[in-house]
């Protein structure tokens, strides 16, 4: 039986997503509108190559914690945050691995956790517990709005199609829907289109309904819930919602 998860890890490990700039200032507005930033711990949980962990530092948090599992992603980051000193990133997979590091104010993860192929309300208890108590979790998935054919196809190709092959199609695809959608944007840089056509390829585990979602942090013991839709940050960002939520005192639980 094919391990999808450990070939969306591997696949991971290959390239390093980037991002035009400003990619992330919606999602920083709408984070820092949830949340206080001001003297706050971030944690950035699949934190890619750094740019939304230290736009948050930018937008007042005191220390910044990034994780993610891909070594080039996290050489990209450190890269990036050369002389920020309340930054650090680590390669490290927290999920199957224990943290020895701090508990943080506020966990964000940001188009990650859908690919981690254990049950969500698993995902969510497991991330909840590097928060402190009383502190709070911002993640976002992909939306499941009903249309799986480009999901099947994922899957399909990264089982069974080479590396080489993959790339090329899906090069093809993502200009394509450039095409379509009239945009351009961030596509002129040669390097974000590479990597933003490796990111098609790989296929999210988890799809989310609003209801699904909610059902998932009420079996994850969070509070405070709320269900929203992630502004859009390129024409071409597939639908995500987010899910705010707090960490209960040890007394609520």
């Amino acid at each position: 039986m094919v391990d999808v998860e450990a070939l969306l890890n591997a696949e991971f490990n290959k390239f390093c997503l980037r991002h035009e700039p400003d990619h992330f200032r919606p999602l920083v507005r709408l984070i820092a509108g949830l949340f206080p930033l001001e003297g706050r711990c971030v944690m950035d949980f699949g934190c890619g190559t750094g740019d939304l962990g230290l736009a948050l530092i930018a937008a007042g948090a005191q220390e910044l914690i990034g994780l993610d599992i891909s070594k080039p992603a996290i050489a990209a980051a450190r890269q990036k945050a050369q002389g920020i000193a309340a930054a650090t990133f680590y390669c490290q997979d927290i999920v199957s691995q224990p943290w020895e590091g701090r508990s943080v104010h506020l966990l964000v993860s940001h188009s990650a956790v859908h690919y981690i192929g254990r049950p969500f309300e698993d995902i969510l208890r497991r991330l909840a517990k590097l928060v402190l108590p009383g502190g709070h979790l911002f993640l976002t998935v992909e939306a499941d709005d009903g249309s799986r054919w480009i999901n099947r196809l994922q899957r399909f190709n990264l089982r069974f199609l080479p590396e080489w092959l993959r790339a090329r199609l899906y090069r093809v695809l993502l200009l394509a829907m450039t095409f379509k959608s009239g945009s351009k944007q961030g596509l002129e840089d040669p390097d974000i289109l590479r990597a933003k056509s490796r990111y098609l390829a790989i296929p999210v585990l988890h799809r989310m309904s609003g209801d699904a979602l909610r059902a998932a942090a009420h079996a994850a013991y969070l509070t405070d819930i709320d269900i929203g839709t992630v502004p859009s940050m390129n024409p071409l960002q597939t639908p995500h919602l987010y899910l705010a939520a707090r960490v209960p005192l040890a007394a609520e639980r």
